[in-house]
């Protein structure tokens, strides 16, 4: 039996408190990123219009990251 399995069995409440607890940081912090991707990824669609961003792209060799 591993530790962390030896911990659980020690104190399953205090074990159940911090599953849960993760489980709602991670709802939160999915709940708050999806929103944040959703406008980088609109960001990011505006500046591979830039002409200017275009041509230092293509200069540098990474005409790919305007797809």
């Amino acid at each position: 039996m591993g530790y962390r399995e030896a911990e659980r069995q020690r104190s399953p409440d205090c074990a159940q408190g911090v599953s849960q607890a993760v489980a709602q940081l991670s709802a939160e912090i999915r709940g708050l990123a999806s929103p944040l991707f959703l406008l980088l990824n609109e960001y990011l669609m505006e500046e591979k219009q830039d002409a200017e961003l275009q041509a230092v792209l293509r200069s540098a060799n990474l005409a790919e990251l305007l797809e």
